[in-house]
């Protein structure tokens, strides 16, 4: 291995020591982020890295800081993981790593409202849970590159009732998108049916309305779609039965209509199937037997009639059947 003698002498990893010397001055810390042997150790409880095969900073935790983000930091040049817990971030932080960062999961802070203006297009996964309010401007379109997208728990800006944008259909890489729990109103735009590598949507508790777009049977490969507890109307678009890798499909707690397609029986993965409280009617349909893997069936609080189909009984993972 490289010995501690010859590390120091890289400049590079001179720098960083410089860049993490200047972050513990500026928070006040007589920790391990300062020494020389950062790499080896995990830091404390303000400031947590990791650093690759390379010896260099690779992934850093900020915890509780309320101080500005020293500029040096941008010495990090290897830097592509930043995860923000319980601080109150300024801009400037995403200024001097908006070109370098590819996962950013930020928590519990308060955040610029601004902050999708100032990330970079590299970035590859966006969390952003429990902050202060934001805005969901149309810049979101430019993180093209964005694999998973997480924004949960959160308030947008002033308590505003926003829409999600269309240009979340730009995001033609995402894999996961999850928007539950916000104060988002509106319907699901139809640009959503883009997105035909998304295997997650979550949008469940976000006050959406309107019908379901019928778009959404273009994203053939998801797996789990959660659209529980809004205020959607209409009927359950045909195209939903397209989606024949579905394991979860949660549309309870709306106010969605009109009878249960014989084509559900495609959706043979099934594993949970969550229907409860809408104005649903009609029989339930003996396709329902196609479902071998179901675990979970809610169909409760509608207005369906008709007896219990006999093909339940082919069932045989069934844990749970709420009618």
């Amino acid at each position: 291995g490289i010995s501690e003698s010859l590390c120091l002498q890289d400049p590079e990893i001179l720098l960083e020591r410089y860049a993490l010397t200047a972050l513990g001055n500026l928070l006040g810390l007589e920790s391990s982020v300062s020494k020389s042997d950062y790499c080896l150790d995990h830091g404390d409880t303000a400031v947590n890295i990791q650093c690759n095969s390379n010896r260099k900073v690779s992934s850093m935790r900020l915890t509780g800081i309320r101080n500005k983000i020293p500029t040096e930091l941008q010495m990090l040049s290897e830097l592509k993981t930043l995860d923000i817990q319980d601080c109150t971030i300024q801009t400037d932080i995403f200024e001097i790593f908006s070109q370098q960062i590819k996962i950013l999961d930020i928590q519990d802070s308060t955040i610029p409202t601004d902050i999708f203006k100032s990330l970079g297009q590299q970035i590859t996964n966006l969390t952003l849970v429990e902050n202060s309010p934001i805005a969901f401007p149309t810049e979101i379109g430019n993180l093209k590159n964005l694999l998973h997208l997480r924004m949960g728990s959160s308030p947008f800006l002033n308590g505003t009732a926003l829409t999600i944008p269309s240009e979340i259909g730009k995001l033609v890489n995402l894999v996961r998108l999850e928007l539950y729990e916000n104060t988002l109103t509106g319907r699901i735009p139809s640009e959503i049916g883009n997105l035909v590598k998304l295997e997650r949507l979550y949008l469940s508790s976000a006050k959406l309305n309107g019908t379901i777009p019928s778009e959404v049977g273009n994203l053939v490969k998801l797996e789990e779609l959660k659209c529980d507890n809004n205020t959607l109307t209409g009927t359950i678009p045909s195209e939903f039965w397209n989606l024949v890798n579905l394991e979860e499909l949660w549309l309870a707690i709306n106010d969605l209509n009109g009878t249960i397609s014989s084509e559900v029986g495609n959706l043979v993965k099934l594993v949970r199937l969550l229907l409860s409280r809408n104005d649903l009617t009609g029989t339930m349909p003996s396709e329902f037997g196609n479902f071998v893997k179901l675990e979970l069936l809610s169909l409760y609080n509608n207005a369906l009639s008709g007896t219990i189909s006999s093909e339940v009984g082919n069932l045989v993972n069934l844990v749970r059947l709420d009618l």
